[in-house]
Order: structure tokens, then C-alpha cells, then sequence
């Protein structure tokens, strides 16, 4: 009995300390799930464990006077009043101990869950790494089936269908060597089932988590990379972009992107208004001026552009291949103004921000992803209000009475 006891209080010790250490830990260091799973199971353990001792020794205590209830009950067996207070049975450490173990057998199945599932999310990235899409898309399924509620699973999936989808689309869509291509009708069914689940798991991450100004990003970035076969999807980029900014609206790169769509379909005044938002955000973004000033020229306001040019050219380091970009494309806008050609001719430049990178971007691509009728309003956030300038200190201030 000495024995069994002392073991008792070193396991109850032991579980103490482990559970100190697990709050130290979380005042400490961010928490992950499976710290959070390691910490409830031992709180658990000690609870049963305490609960545990409680309940046999009561268990005991009773069976002593097993014999003595028995002739209590049989000497009031006329009397219910009697026979009620004499058969009480303290059940709240059997109720505690049940609640206690369904705690336990509960975090372990569901923590145990959620534990494979980021082992299969790992497994995904390393695929990812290695340029593997079929292992990191198998594993993210494996992942998304444990965890269902994990939007980051969410995301990660949709772009790996959107990679997959664009690489079947890039390796055998038409070229200058090929003009017909090599995409056969399975090829094309693959690539709409793909991109269909794409988009379908971009919008759960979204209804998962509203608030993340990433999670609307990345749908933002799968409508506007599959305008090509897409009907109205640029319509719903620039909502989902709305709503990110909504999120996030201190986040310049975000008006940058929003500037591009609208400049890629020539709406010249709503990507200056974006880029614009960019600068007065970050005034010394390079990257928005030089989207601003392309944008300017190409509306034939060359003389602004050259303005934001020159400016551009004090932000850019003069070591790197930028600065050489920057130069050339301010010489070009100096030779058109004086040879005064318009900002219709070709021009060297294109706005980073509004390149079509993507195989399934073409526009000449059959319309074969359904997103659905675009919304009514386009979540367009308010424009951004350039900074006043810092007043300078008076060199004599007057003394205050």
C-alpha cells in the first residue's frame, strides 16, 4: 500500500511539473496544435489520476460498511423517508471521472487528427520543393480529409490544382513551333476539373477565415491567372482584391495588383487612381511609380510620367539592373515628348504589375472554367489620400506668453 502510494505522489509530481512547464511554454513561445494537444492530455492525466485515488478510497470506505447499510435499509424497509436518506451515493467523482476520460479519449482522437494532417501538409511541401505536384497534391488531399477546417490546407490546394492545370496547359498549348498545340479532350477536362477545384477551394478558405486579407488575396490572384478560360473573371479578381484591401488596407502591393487588372483591360483612369494609392500608402515604392508613370504615358500624359520617372530613378539603387531599366525607359519618355510622338506607338515598357505571365491567361483560350454570374457591385475600397507634408520648425518661434 506504502508502494502503490508512493507512486502515486511521484506520478501526480510528475504531471505537475509537466503541466507548469506547458504554461511556461505557452507564456514563452507561440503555441502550436500539437503543443496544445501534449499540454491538455497531461492536465487530463493529473485530473484522472487525482480523481482516480478520491474514488477508490471511497470505493473502500464503503465496502466496510457494506454490511451495516444493508441491515440500515432492512430495519427502515417501511419507511421510504428513511430508506432515501440512508442510500446516498456520492456520485460527483464518478460524474468528473467520466467527463475527465471523454476529455481524453476526445483530444486524443481529434489532436491525433489534426497531427497527421500537418504531417501530411509537411509531406506536401516537401513534394512542393522537389517539384513533384502529384505527391504535394495527393498529400494535401490526405491532409484536407483529417482537418477540413484548416483553410491554410484550403489555399495551399487550390494553387497546387492551379499549377498542375497550368503546367498540362503550358507544356501542349499552341506555339509558334506548334500553332495547333498538342492538347487532347482529356487534356481540356483535366485542366477545367482542376481549375474548378481550384477556385472551389480558394472559396472555402475564404468562408472558412473572411478576415484574412491573404486567403482573399490568393482567389484574387487564381480569377485574374485564369482570365483566359474564364468568363467575368477579372470581375471577380477585382472584387476579391477589394475585399483583401478591406483586410489589409495599409498593404500597397495589394492597389499595385488591383492597378494591373484594371490597366491589363485598359481602364487607364482606375489604374492610375490604384497606383497612385500605392505611393501615397509607401511614398517611396518604387515599384508604384513605375507602374504610375507607364500608366500615365500610356494615356498620353507623357509629361507626368517623365516627372514620376525621374523620381523613380532617385529610388532605385544605381548597382542593380533596375537602375538601367529605369534609365532607358526615361530616355524613351524624354524622346517622345521631344520629338512629341504619341503614347500609342510601341513602347519598351510594360507595368510589372499588369504582365500576363500565365499559360492560362491567353485571351484566344476557350471559355471552359464557370465562376458564375459576377457580382452586382465590385468591393472597390476608398481611394488614399496623399500624406500632408511634415511642417518645418520655424528658425525663430515666437516665445509662448
Amino acid at each position: 500500500m506504502t508502494y502503490q502510494s508512493d507512486r502515486s505522489d511521484s506520478e501526480k509530481l510528475v504531471l505537475a511539473i509537466s503541466g507548469a512547464t506547458f504554461f511556461i511554454i505557452l507564456a514563452l513561445h507561440s503555441a502550436t496544435l500539437s503543443l496544445w494537444v501534449a499540454g491538455l492530455l497531461v492536465l487530463a492525466s493529473f485530473m484522472v489520476l487525482n480523481l482516480s485515488e478520491n474514488t477508490s478510497r471511497s470505493w473502500i470506505g464503503a465496502q466496510t460498511n457494506v454490511k451495516n447499510m444493508f441491515l440500515k435499509i432492512a430495519g427502515n424497509i417501511g419507511s421510504p423517508d428513511s430508506l432515501k436518506e440512508t442510500i446516498r451515493i456520492d456520485a460527483l467523482p464518478g460524474v468528473l471521472l467520466t467527463i475527465a476520460l471523454a476529455l481524453v479519449l476526445s483530444a486524443g482522437f481529434f489532436g491525433g487528427k489534426f497531427v497527421l494532417a500537418d504531417y501530411y501538409h509537411r509531406l506536401a511541401l516537401d513534394a512542393v520543393a522537389e517539384n513533384q505536384g502529384i505527391v504535394a497534391y495527393n498529400n494535401l488531399v490526405a491532409a484536407e480529409k483529417l482537418n477540413p477546417y484548416n483553410d491554410l490546407y484550403r489555399t495551399d490546394l487550390a494553387q497546387t490544382n492551379f499549377a498542375l492545370a497550368n503546367a498540362i496547359a503550358s507544356a501542349k498549348a499552341p506555339t509558334e513551333a506548334s500553332p495547333g498545340g498538342s492538347l487532347t479532350d482529356q487534356d481540356k477536362q483535366n485542366i477545367q476539373v482542376l481549375l474548378q477545384q481550384s477556385i472551389t477551394e480558394a472559396r472555402t478558405a475564404v468562408a472558412l477565415s473572411p478576415k484574412s486579407a491573404i486567403n482573399w488575396e490568393i482567389l484574387a490572384m487564381l480569377y485574374r491567372q485564369i482570365s483566359g478560360v474564364a468568363q467575368n473573371a477579372l470581375v471577380f479578381s477585382l472584387d476579391a482584391y477589394g475585399r483583401a484591401i478591406f483586410q489589409d488596407p495599409l498593404n500597397p502591393n495589394l492597389r499595385v495588383n488591383v492597378g494591373g487588372v484594371y490597366y491589363a483591360v485598359k481602364n487607364y483612369d482606375m489604374a492610375i487612381r490604384f497606383f497612385t494609392d500605392s505611393i501615397n500608402l509607401k511614398p517611396d515604392f518604387a515599384n508604384g511609380y513605375y507602374n504610375l508613370s507607364v500608366a500615365l504615358r500610356d494615356k498620353g500624359d507623357l509629361t507626368n510620367a517623365q516627372v514620376l520617372a525621374e523620381k523613380l530613378l532617385t529610388l532605385v539603387d544605381k548597382s542593380s539592373p533596375d537602375y538601367k531599366t529605369v534609365s532607358d525607359y526615361l530616355s524613351d519618355l524624354k524622346s517622345r515628348i521631344t520629338s512629341g510622338s504619341t503614347a500609342k506607338e510601341p513602347a519598351i515598357q510594360q507595368p510589372p504589375a499588369s504582365k500576363e505571365t500565365e499559360a492560362l491567361q491567353q485571351k484566344e483560350l476557350p471559355k471552359v472554367v464557370n465562376v458564375g454570374n459576377p457580382p452586382e457591385k465590385i468591393a472597390t475600397p476608398e481611394a488614399i489620400k496623399k500624406p500632408d507634408a511634415t511642417p518645418e520648425p520655424s528658425p525663430n518661434p515666437s516665445p509662448t506668453p
